[in-house]
């Protein structure tokens, strides 16, 4: 679940640059 979460937040960020 942790890294799921990372993932997430990763293409989050990617997607709001």
């Amino acid at each position: 679940m942790e890294p799921n979460k990372n993932k997430d937040l990763g293409l989050a960020v990617e997607n709001q640059t």
